[in-house]
């Protein structure tokens, strides 16, 4: 994360760029227990605010697993909640999060949400793109507009999000190629750059 204030409170990563995070607690389903069932998308969107706000940390990853499973479908519902000026923050960016999972259709409201006055909301949104599987070819486009912001944390977000789509991003990579060795970026950059350009173009050994 980009330490933005309005953090929400953490879900386990599998560390797997583009992967929903892991859920290990009670009510997520596996071994720990059943999974939880919502009556409908509204309910899950108010029980994953309430919990955020709450920070119970099972009932957040609860609803956010249920949320991520419900496909396209659920979109529309779960934008409208991101979008919510009466949610926290903390919750907006939480289903923010969701959002990606949601399928391709998500990359066009995470683009507008990248766009809005809220940056903590956009920063949020911009790291969600990593998450989008088969991301359409605007929103690696919008990624790559981003690289060239006067905000260096959306830079940052752009590129590593660039990085998270694999290959993807792979029109992306001469772009990437070119920050890395600019001697004009700072080195941040040239090593956010490098990881990224790493992944949307991975080098084939003999051995592939």
């Amino acid at each position: 994360m980009l330490g933005c204030e309005g953090e929400e409170p953490a879900i386990v990563d599998n560390g797997v760029a583009g992967e929903a995070p892991a859920t290990v607690a009670e009510g997520a389903g596996g071994a720990t227990g059943p999974a939880t069932n919502f009556s409908s998308v509204a309910a899950a969107i108010d029980a994953l605010t309430t919990a955020t706000d709450a920070h119970d940390r099972t009932a957040q990853m609860a609803a956010y697993t249920w949320l991520c499973s419900q496909g396209e479908p659920a979109l529309a519902q779960v934008v409208a909640a991101t979008n919510d000026g009466s949610r926290s923050l903390e919750a907006r960016r939480m289903t923010c999060r969701v959002l990606p999972q949601l399928g391709p259709a998500s990359a066009a409201p995470l683009i507008e949400i990248s766009k809005g006055s809220d940056g903590s909301l956009a920063l949020k949104a911009i790291e969600s793109m990593a998450a989008v599987k088969r991301p359409p070819p605007a929103l690696v486009q919008h990624l790559l507009k981003l690289v060239d912001s006067d905000n260096e944390q959306v830079r940052r977000s752009a590129i590593r999000s660039l990085g998270g789509l694999g290959t993807a991003a792979k029109a992306a990579a001469d772009k990437l190629q070119a920050l890395r060795n600019s001697v004009d970026e700072n080195e941040t950059i040239r090593g956010e750059a490098d990881r990224s350009l790493k992944l949307v173009r991975p080098i084939r050994t003999f051995n592939d």
